[in-house]
């Protein structure tokens, strides 16, 4: 899921980020976070863009991210829209972590 990685930048990449619904979303949640500061999504490619102050959230605080990640991951392979509200406490849960 992560196709790239340095401190205070990360791509986020899968085929959850080309449906737009969801990844609104993901940035409507994660926008509120201060140490977030800007996001971006590409369809084409299914990545987010991620930029963020590595002081605030450091790089353990993103890897314990991993596994909520697949959890999203997960549910969108197999997904309908009754699955969203399962989605929406999954982006709920990065939130929380972050």
């Amino acid at each position: 899921m992560i196709s790239s990685f340095f401190d205070g930048r990360v791509r986020l990449k899968s085929k959850m980020f080309k449906d737009k619904v969801i990844t609104d979303e993901i940035i409507f949640t994660l926008s509120s976070i201060k140490a977030i500061t800007y996001m971006e999504r590409n369809e084409v490619t299914g990545s987010l863009l991620i930029e963020y102050d590595p002081i605030k959230i450091p790089f353990m605080k993103l890897k314990s991210l991993l596994p909520l990640l697949e959890d999203m991951k997960s549910v969108y392979d197999n997904y309908t829209p009754e699955d969203f509200d399962t989605m929406r406490k999954l982006i709920a849960q990065l939130k929380e972590k972050l």
